[in-house]
């Protein structure tokens, strides 16, 4: 009798066991798959970083060009560089 329930315990306790590595397994593969970007959602992560470099760019523009209006010295130098940049940014959208 003392035999069964030992037997019990120790097939309960791999039961358990191997129910837990299951879920472990499972909760893993769940979250890896919800990590990983899907291509679609890569372009549009990668078009995003370049529309916001271009707006970035049109603003630097901007500043540079009043700058340049205003005759503050080394401003032709600043709006050139801004406008290259955005000219830049424009070509990688």
């Amino acid at each position: 009798m003392h035999r069964h329930i030992t037997l019990k315990v120790i097939l309960g306790y791999l039961l358990l066991t191997g129910s837990l590595a299951g879920a472990t397994f499972l909760v893993v593969r769940l979250t890896q798959s919800l990590a990983r970007f899907s291509q679609a959602e890569q372009e549009a992560a990668l078009r995003r970083q370049a529309t916001e470099r271009l707006v970035v760019g049109f603003f630097n523009v901007a500043g540079s060009e009043q700058s340049l209006t205003a005759g503050v010295p080394g401003s032709r130098r600043d709006y050139l560089t801004a406008l290259d940049t955005a000219a830049k940014a424009l070509c990688d959208l």
